[in-house]
């Protein structure tokens, strides 16, 4: 056990993949998708106190009892009967509600850090059970895995051995959007939405794609186009436009490998090495101006 300062760095995430299955009685949506850690990182620093605090000094970020934080924090000290608090300061790197799993990657890593802090060790059983109950992608940053296939609401995961190494171009605007306005978008507008094979059939090994997914080699670019998909991104333009926009004039660049991430609106594209993916960046940022003002944010990042 720690009573001394301890810091933390959280992930963020893109779904290489990602198929709306259903959406369940409970108002959730099944899904089918590849996760992947990048190297974009929020910073959590934890310190002993009395009671649970939450500080940042990003106002968007919520700091009161009903925040993820907080409630992981409540969770943590349930699950395992510890009457001591913490103080948990959160420097944000990761675009807010912007498709990245910031949120989620925040909460795993409290849930890590108190493990250790005031257990000495953690049971990861235990900390999934914990996660299940407070966010769907919570699951996954707690893995240590880089990629993982997922379904159900994202939390029922399967962690994946591939030997992958991406670059990324993340480019996002300044508008945030809340995942339960664009499920919202898409429920009314599913119709029109094209479904793709099944990920677990490009994944697997088996000549007919019967097989689990492959969890031992890399991933080739020659199945990118298959790969690449987000059954949500139609609904992200909908409600912002200006997504669309900017996905289309990056694949003008000739950068085909180009998505939208989760429920948006943060885009990437993906690269084999990072002097392919600096050289996009000066061209978007040459040939688009106005992602140099306030509130954008782009990154050249690769797989954790």
């Amino acid at each position: 056990m720690h009573d001394l300062t301890m810091i933390l760095l959280a992930p963020a995430k893109v779904n290489l993949h990602l198929r709306v299955i259903k959406r369940r009685p409970d108002g959730y949506h099944d899904i089918e998708t590849l996760f992947e850690k990048i190297a974009l990182f929020d910073k959590i620093t934890l310190r002993p106190s009395k009671k649970i605090k939450i500080r940042s000094k990003n106002h968007n970020i919520p700091t009161g009892k009903n925040s993820l934080l907080y409630r992981a924090a409540v969770a943590f000290k349930e699950r395992f009967n510890v009457s001591k608090g913490v103080e948990v300061r959160l420097e944000k790197r990761i675009p807010v509600a912007a498709g990245f799993g910031g949120g989620s990657s925040d909460a795993a890593s409290l849930l890590k850090g108190l493990a250790m802090m005031w257990l000495g060790k953690f049971n990861m059983e235990d900390l999934m059970k914990i996660a299940g109950k407070l966010g769907a992608d919570i699951p996954f940053f707690l893995s240590d895995s880089s990629f993982a296939y997922a379904r159900g609401i994202g939390d029922k995961i399967k962690p994946l051995s591939l030997r992958n190494k991406f670059w990324h171009l993340i480019v996002c605007p300044p508008k945030k959007l809340l995942s339960g306005d664009v499920y919202s978008s898409y429920d009314r507008k599913r119709s029109y939405l094209t479904k793709r094979p099944r990920l677990i059939r490009i994944l697997s090994p088996a000549p007919d794609g019967s097989g689990r997914p492959a969890a031992k080699r890399a991933l080739g670019y020659d199945i990118m186009e298959s790969l690449l998909f987000n059954d949500l991104e139609r609904a992200v333009i909908k409600i912002s436009p200006l997504v669309g926009k900017l996905k289309e004039f990056i694949k003008g660049l000739n950068l085909p490998h180009t998505l939208v991430s989760g429920s948006g609106p943060g885009i990437f594209s993906l690269f084999k090495e990072r002097k392919e993916a600096l050289i996009a960046r000066d061209a978007l940022v040459k040939g688009l101006p106005f992602v140099r003002k306030k509130g954008w944010q782009i990154f050249v990042v690769s797989t954790v």
